[in-house]
């Protein structure tokens, strides 16, 4: 990731709430120098093991384990992704100026831990748990459900064909580009654009990331 220093991101802190807000990721191998990916939705474990930044778990459906040649110890790139959109010049009124891309996005290299059936059923629970927590009624896959045992005799049936990970982080590199190098007048032109009903290229997410960067604004 090309880096530049008005984007980059120093503050783990800010990599935790990434990973809260948008835990869908890429997670990047080579077996054998192949390039080959997957992706999945990571859960941010609260507690870190000896010499991770970060400690992640994840599922896959196998074939991806071996796929992506997935074994104890193997590194991985893991890619988390936030807002991103186009940023068109013609809403600067300033120049000379060319169309960007603004993003935040993280790239983590973690080392890969294989789990056992039951440590895998447990990261199932937890995800569930974790996305159905809003709900009034949350669906629980520990319980039968609206479909009666059947639910639970499922579930416990299609873990079998799914592999637990846990992901070690133990190195990260993040960046936050949200028109920091612009004028403060300029930025709150892009996030009027950005929050402009029939623009076409209107994006009120990345309005919201760029607010959340530039506090000052209107």
């Amino acid at each position: 990731m090309l880096d530049t220093p008005d984007y980059l991101v120093d503050d783990v802190a800010w990599v935790r709430d990434l990973l809260g807000r948008r835990p869908w990721a890429t997670i990047v191998a080579a077996p054998g120098g192949v390039p080959a990916a997957t992706h999945m939705p990571v859960l941010l474990e609260e507690r870190t093991a000896d010499g991770d930044v970060l400690t992640l778990s994840t599922h896959l459906g196998i074939p991806d384990d071996a796929t992506l040649g997935l074994v104890d110890g193997v590194e991985v790139l893991v890619v988390v992704e936030g807002a991103s959109g186009y940023i068109t010049p013609s809403w600067y009124a300033w120049g000379p100026a060319v169309p960007t891309w603004n993003v935040e996005v993280a790239h983590l290299t973690a080392r890969v831990e294989i789990l056992g059936p039951d440590d895998t059923w447990d990261v199932l629970v937890a995800t569930v748990a974790a996305f159905e927590q809003a709900r009034a009624e949350p669906f629980e896959l520990t319980t039968a459900g609206p479909g009666g045992t059947d639910d639970l005799v499922y579930a416990r049936r299609i873990a079998r064909g799914v592999t637990g990970v846990r992901l070690h982080v133990t190195s990260w590199h993040a960046k936050n580009k949200m028109s920091q190098d612009k004028p403060a007048e300029v930025v709150a032109r892009i996030v009027a654009g950005l929050e402009t009903d029939g623009d076409v290229h209107a994006d009120p997410a990345l309005a919201v990331a760029m607010r959340a960067v530039h506090r000052d604004l209107p």
